[in-house]
């Protein structure tokens, strides 16, 4: 009797627990949680991504990659020319050559020289700095790469976790809103921002400034091939070279120095876009942009 009412009761309480878990798959909370735990899913096997690539993310991501290696490889030749003219000029600085150009070349002409240097010394200082902020850019599309996938997740997740809490806890489901806002705008910031701002930069730039930095470029290749480009001298024959050369041509030395000056401005500009303005620029006007878009989703409660 009491084994017969015992097995009664498992089977009232597991048609009981049927039922319920039916009511809840039928639910729209079930229904709810299985779509937001499949674009997880689908999100984190990389659906996203071959989306976006399919719609031409992938061919962005190419020439953001051939984009940096240009830069890269322009300021690294550029670089090297400097240096090189560098050393010729931190010769003719030294105290063992100082007496020789006192004696057989005018003041101005020294002077004119060491203006040479100074702004040989500036191109480099600025071409390094535009070396370690091209790192920085080609870091930053990597990271953005990597951890796109992951802020996704977190941001679903985040949106979803804000609908189940809104009307059982508003006070912290605002918290929770709050966070999910700064997370979507960061998702698509490392999903599409990063991307679109150095692939719009490498599409002005070829217009605007890419000109101004083959020229300085140039400039410095001649400035390189008229001092420093007999190869069969060492260091300090090249040296009493140029001064022998430049006694009696200050004239030459001079405009020699004025285009030097003006090819450092221009490598600057250049340079200043190329590796700071219009990168970063372009990622806070993606920023602003995906931040206003958003706001209206996430102004109301």
């Amino acid at each position: 009797m009491n084994s017969n009412l015992q097995v009664g009761n498992i089977k009232y309480t597991l048609q009981l627990l049927l039922l319920t878990i039916k009511d809840f798959l039928t639910s729209q909370l079930a229904i709810f949680i299985a779509v937001v735990v499949g674009v997880i899913l689908l999100n984190h096997f990389g659906a996203i991504h071959s989306l976006l690539d399919f719609f031409g993310r992938d061919h962005i991501n190419e020439a953001n990659t051939i984009y940096i290696h240009q830069v890269k490889l322009r300021i690294s030749e550029s670089l090297k020319v400097l240096t090189s003219i560098n050393s010729v000029l931190e010769v003719v600085k030294s105290s063992s050559i100082e007496n020789t150009l006192n004696a057989e070349i005018h003041f101005n002409a020294g002077n004119i020289f060491h203006s040479l240097h100074q702004y040989i010394e500036k191109a480099i200082s600025v071409s390094s700095a535009a070396a370690v902020s091209t790192i920085i850019i080609e870091l930053l599309v990597e990271i953005s790469h990597q951890v796109s996938t992951l802020i996704l997740t977190l941001t679903i997740a985040c949106i979803a976790f804000y609908f189940l809490l809104r009307e059982l806890l508003p006070n912290i489901s605002t918290v929770v809103k709050n966070f999910s806002y700064a997370l979507s705008i960061l998702s698509f910031i490392s999903y599409l921002g990063v991307p679109l701002a150095l692939y719009t930069t490498s599409i002005v730039s070829k217009t605007l400034t890419d000109p101004i930095s083959q020229q300085a470029h140039q400039d410095f290749t001649d400035i390189y091939q008229q001092l420093v480009s007999k190869k069969e001298e060492n260091l300090e024959k090249q040296v009493f070279r140029i001064i022998k050369e430049y006694q009696t041509k200050t004239h030459d030395l001079y405009q020699k120095s004025r285009l030097l000056g003006i090819s450092v401005m221009r490598h600057l500009v250049a340079l200043l876009f190329n590796t700071l303005l219009f990168p970063f620029g372009f990622i806070y006007l993606f920023y602003i942009a995906i931040k206003v878009a958003f706001s209206p989703f996430f102004s109301h409660q």
